[in-house]
């Protein structure tokens, strides 16, 4: 039993099921069918996750080619992203973090 996965050309997705003994029953063949349209969408997440994360990985490099500090904060102030150039200005100009996810003292106040 195989279904297959709507992808852009010429990428073709296929995803087949072999069983010794047995054929597949009806109620095989409509679990399958059910499964499909979230297959699908699991492939669209897989494929828009790794496009973000290629484009992250091209605005870091820009970030650090144009000698630009930044520093993004969660919403508990938790350091989520820290550019080369602004970490060795906290490092020059603040006291050193207690801990690495978190800003210098004097910075958070």
């Amino acid at each position: 039993m195989a279904v297959t996965l709507s992808a852009p050309a010429p990428l073709v997705i296929g995803i087949a099921f072999n069983r010794s003994g047995r054929d597949f029953s009806e109620r095989d063949r409509l679990l399958l069918d059910l499964l499909r349209p979230h297959l699908i969408q699991a492939y669209h997440n897989a494929r828009s996750s790794t496009q973000l994360r290629q484009e992250l990985a091209r605005l870091r490099w820009a970030l650090e080619e144009s000698n630009h500090g930044m520093i993004s904060l969660s919403d508990k102030d938790l350091v989520q992203f820290c550019t080369e150039c602004a970490q060795r200005w906290l490092l020059e100009y603040f006291e050193r973090s207690r801990r690495a996810d978190r800003l210098p003292e004097s910075l958070q106040r």
